[in-house]
């Protein structure tokens, strides 16, 4: 076919497709337009089978070169993208060329599992590109990228730096630039530039958070504490926020308030390890909070203060102190109520119990004495071992008025292992001998009726006629 026929084959095809069409019309800036209108559109694949189009009609056009590139690369396509990319470098050496290939090379990179070769190829012709084309702006933004992923930190960094100064709006690109000086440890520049995005997004959270973190790292509570009321103003549902604040109250000694921040952000978090942990230093926040408080009367009132839900969360755990400072004010039965209801939850200590056995032994009622004994003796240390002497001791006598000996004496069997004694000691060998005689321990009996005699206590005539009564009826010697 020579060229007169080739003009009218195309003739006629444009009069059967398009409607008019004039012989010998270029159809090449037709399917350009095309392509890149469906390249802006995101149909690469169509924008694709436009650009062969026009290189069907013109062999190595350079624009469709690039842009069939380009189209390849978005569609994943990154080793067909670098066999056009690098017909477009062949054709010309120019700035789009080579950022054609360099988006070729990293669409195949982004595959490897480390830096690769391709990576570093791609690196080349951004270069390449900057320097033929110091205005393009893809340039110094790609390259600050594979910079960093390349661990030539400084170069990304600088590379940024160039992309932003053209443009004074970018906040996204701005907050990664402060995160790579923070991580270069260029903490003053880094504050800079969160100064400069609160400047642009005024109460951008991410800006506030790290600028706060910042302000913590040097000192400064008072600025980090403004930054944190205003982020937890605009995110009042920002957990760790609240604990972060919390962390910062408690720092500088403001226990009340760190308490009510780590509460809330316990409240808020999704997380059942955090609420878990975030509770337990909330308990430990109150309880320094209380403890600062020397008066034992105004104590005794930010106890009462306490919110109804803060009074059953952490009422178990306050029982201590609030039972030490209504002692201290003289105010027993009060402190009574508080450890009975200490029965119930199983908090406290040692000498709490053993406080409310004595209180009411003396009331005469010995199942409640032996109730306070026995959780006494179970939140008992290795520490505590005079509480455990007299917490025995008392849970045995108050067997004994039950007449249940065998309980009685093994009770105060194990208060007799313990020196001293709560009282006369000659009394606890004088129940002893008691339990063992009622028991029909003649022999036992008279052991410990001995030892009671041996110490001389204020009942050495009753011991002395007890003794006469075991060695009688049981016929020992």
């Amino acid at each position: 076919m020579n060229q007169y026929d080739h003009h009218v084959v195309r003739s006629l095809l444009c009069l059967i497709f398009a409607g008019v069409c004039l012989s010998g019309q270029n159809p090449v800036p037709g399917l350009l337009k095309e392509a890149e209108s469906l390249q802006a559109q995101g149909r690469y694949a169509e924008a694709v089978g436009a650009y062969n189009s026009a290189l069907r009609e013109q062999p190595k056009l350079y624009e469709a070169l690039i842009g069939k590139g380009l189209a390849l690369v978005k569609l994943g396509k990154g080793m067909e993208a670098l066999e056009v990319c690098n017909e477009a470098v062949n054709e010309r050496q120019e700035a789009p060329s080579f950022a054609c290939r360099a988006e070729s090379y990293e669409k195949i990179g982004t595959s490897q599992t480390t830096m690769s070769e391709w990576h570093q190829a791609a690196i080349s012709d951004w270069q390449a590109v900057a320097r033929l084309a110091p205005e393009n702006r893809r340039a110094p933004l790609s390259l600050s990228t594979l910079y960093w992923a390349k661990g030539q930190k400084l170069e990304a960094i600088d590379a940024l730096k160039k992309y932003l100064a053209g443009d004074p709006k970018d906040v996204a690109l701005r907050m990664k630039l402060s995160s790579w000086l923070q991580q270069t440890g260029q903490h003053n520049e880094a504050l800079a530039v969160l100064n400069e995005v609160l400047r642009l997004e005024p109460g951008h959270n991410e800006a506030l958070r790290r600028r706060t973190e910042y302000y913590m790292s040097q000192g400064e509570r008072g600025k980090a504490l403004e930054d944190m009321k205003q982020l937890l103003h605009d995110v009042p549902e920002d957990a760790p926020g609240f604990f972060k604040r919390g962390e910062l109250l408690a720092s500088s000694g403001n226990y009340q308030a760190a308490w009510k921040d780590v509460r809330k952000a316990a409240s808020l978090t999704k997380s059942t390890d955090e609420q878990k942990q975030w509770k337990e230093l909330g308990r430990q926040y109150l309880l320094a909070w209380l403890t600062s408080e020397r008066d034992d009367a105004k104590r005794v009132q930010m106890l009462d203060g306490l919110d109804a839900q803060a009074k059953s969360e952490y009422g178990p755990y306050l029982a201590e102190i609030r039972y030490i400072s209504l002692r201290r004010t003289g105010r027993d039965d009060a402190a009574l109520k508080v450890v009975d209801e200490a029965l119930t939850h199983g908090k406290g200590n040692a000498d709490m119990f053993l406080f409310a056995a004595d209180r009411v032994s003396h009331a005469g009622d010995p199942r409640r004495v032996i109730a306070f004994a026995r959780k006494g003796l179970q939140l008992a240390t290795e520490k505590d071992g005079d509480a455990k002497r007299d917490l025995n001791y008392l849970m045995g006598a108050a067997y004994m008025q039950l007449n249940s000996f065998p309980e009685a004496n093994t009770a105060l069997r194990a208060a007799a292992a313990y020196p001293g004694q709560m009282g006369s000691r000659a009394n606890l060998f004088l129940l002893l001998g008691y339990a063992n005689y009622m028991m029909r321990r003649g022999q036992d009996a008279l052991m410990f009726y001995t030892e009671a005699l041996r110490i001389a206590g204020p009942h050495q005539a009753q011991v002395t006629k007890n003794i006469a009564a075991v060695k009688a009826e049981f016929q020992l010697q």
